[in-house]
């Protein structure tokens, strides 16, 4: 919060994978660090982890919005100094340059993880 007090609120979405699908859209298209924030946040908490949440996005392969939404995840996170890891050290405020290249690592990696989970290319091997 702005002046550092605390507070739950709950928001009802659909499902993550559809917040996601609408979070990657207001990437592509307004200049909010939160957004790429809420992207993030949401793949490194997903109750069950990243394989979880990318599951609900496989059986889903032909779906306008998603092909669409994966193709922005690609371009904004396709390096680490690209515009998504930006804005969410954008959105972190990071003081030290340290810092700075860490959330920006992270960001890239969670989002990276993610399109190859998520892909309907990729394979399961059982251990």
């Amino acid at each position: 919060m702005i002046r550092g007090q605390t507070n739950q609120v709950q928001i009802r979405v659909a499902s993550v994978a559809d917040f996601l699908i609408m979070k990657a859209y207001a990437l592509a298209n307004r200049d909010k660090p939160k957004d790429a924030y809420d992207i993030c946040y949401c793949l490194d908490h997903y109750p069950g982890g990243l394989k979880e949440l990318a599951l609900n996005w496989k059986p889903r392969p032909g779906e306008k919005d998603v092909v669409k939404a994966m193709e922005i995840l690609r371009q904004k996170f396709a390096e680490v100094d690209a515009y998504g890891p930006g804005q969410a050290v954008e959105f972190h405020n990071a003081e030290s340059r340290e810092e700075h290249d860490r959330q920006a690592r992270r960001a890239f990696e969670l989002v990276q993880e993610f399109l190859k989970q998520a892909s309907p290319m990729s394979v399961e091997l059982e251990p």
